[in-house]
């Protein structure tokens, strides 16, 4: 059940937090399951730096994957975010999908033939998308036949992938596109995460903007429930994997941070200046490092996440505590339907595309306002997108004509 589950997201570069992610998974995480199970509540925690498959990458969506995590633990309670940066930027992950009249603006105010040609190469109309969108071609293996491009380019896509972003990076300045939307062609993977993951880091997303609508304190929430761990190397005891840690342009990095201590409570930031020492790569490229507040002692890592999580936690038991004081235990079971209700309504109107299915919402609207005693049957194939439109309906009710008048429940089929 949401109203119980806490789902956490942990976000961060990979290669460089393997000692941080390995403590998170063998000593915080149990300890904080262990605190929740003992007051009937369950923490997930979600790790998808560890979790996407090879195939994914292979066609883009790895980031498109991660993004759907983040906006499905935002559903949840408090704490469902945690960041963690250090001295890397991270990669810049080329778009999955564009919308069709922001990639033809790109596509048509390029000049050089060549970039045109391999961007258009690379990403083909998509009309099934809703909206209609250019979707980046999946890399397959080099033996299969794939829209003309050929095998060995295919094979090679580490250069292929570079030149795009670069052909985006100078021609996305150039156009009306809005500052919001131009982000995602210059944003990091794990900035792109810390945009859909923290409410007052630079401009709302659709997701925001949908979940602010149902909560207007959602906003003020977040900032005193994300928490973030931000690591700053002042020394590394190996130089040849110094370019592991540390860019050599800080700019992106920093202004990320800054962004970061903007967004969210100062009390929710363990800031740490680090030796790192002991640093190795094995055979396999998997990083080893130490730094002493990676140690067993009162003041470091551990300890500060494990306060961190419990905090939000404990403030949820207070928060629900304080709802069911004085109620009979039948009482607090409708409370809990009705939120859980409340809960998967708003998850669907998240997911619900008004232009797809703008018809049968006028038919629903008009059969609510209409003097008929007949039963409406809404029915189609499964998955394709009922209980968001029946979640949107029933959104549209009860702001038209106010939540006291109207009564809807989801049936376990």
């Amino acid at each position: 059940m949401h109203r119980r589950t806490f789902r956490l997201f942990v976000s961060s570069t990979f290669s460089d937090f393997t000692q941080e992610r390995k403590l998170l998974h063998t000593v915080v995480f149990p300890k904080i399951k262990e605190h929740c199970k003992g007051k009937k509540l369950v923490f997930q925690p979600i790790d998808l730096r560890w979790g996407v498959t090879d195939e994914a990458s292979n066609d883009q969506k790895t980031l498109e994957l991660c993004l759907d995590e983040v906006q499905t633990s935002k559903l949840h309670p408090y704490p469902n975010f945690l960041i963690m940066l250090g001295d890397r930027y991270g990669t810049v992950i080329l778009p999955y999908a564009i919308e069709k009249k922001e990639f033809e603006t790109i596509r048509d105010t390029i000049e050089n033939e060549s970039d045109k040609t391999l961007l258009t190469t690379w990403y083909r109309l998509d009309v099934n998308q809703i909206p209609a969108s250019y979707i980046i071609e999946q890399r397959k293996d080099a033996n299969e036949s794939h829209n003309g491009i050929d095998d060995t380019i295919r094979e090679n896509w580490k250069p292929i992938n570079n030149k795009l972003l670069e052909i985006f990076q100078t021609i996305v300045p150039q156009t009306n596109i809005s500052n919001s939307k131009k982000k995602k062609y210059f944003a990091s993977a794990t900035e792109a995460e810390v945009i859909e993951g923290i409410f007052k880091y630079l401009d709302k997303t659709k997701f925001q903007k949908k979940q602010l609508q149902n909560d207007n304190d959602i906003e003020s929430q977040d900032y005193k429930n994300v928490y973030a761990y931000l690591r700053n190397i002042k020394s590394i005891d190996n130089d040849e994997l110094r370019n592991k840690f540390v860019d050599n342009d800080s700019k992106n990095i920093d202004n990320c941070k800054d962004e970061i201590k903007k967004a969210i409570d100062t009390d929710n930031i363990y800031s740490v200046d680090v030796e790192l020492k002991d640093t190795k790569e094995d055979e396999n490229g998997k990083l080893s490092y130490y730094y002493k507040e990676l140690s067993d002692t009162d003041e470091n890592f551990v300890t500060q996440m494990i306060s961190y999580l419990k905090k939000s936690i404990d403030n949820f038991v207070i928060e629900l505590e304080s709802q069911t004081k004085g109620k009979t235990s039948e009482e607090i079971k409708l409370q809990q339907e009705a939120f859980e209700q409340q809960r998967f309504k708003d998850d669907k109107v998240s997911t619900f595309l008004k232009g797809s299915r703008i018809n049968a919402l006028k038919k629903v609207e008009s059969y609510i306002n209409e003097d008929n005693n007949q039963p409406l049957v809404i029915y189609g194939r499964s998955g394709l997108g009922k209980s968001a439109l029946m979640a949107k309906a029933i959104d549209d009710a009860i702001k038209q004509k106010g939540k006291e008048n109207v009564i809807y429940m989801e049936c376990p089929q």
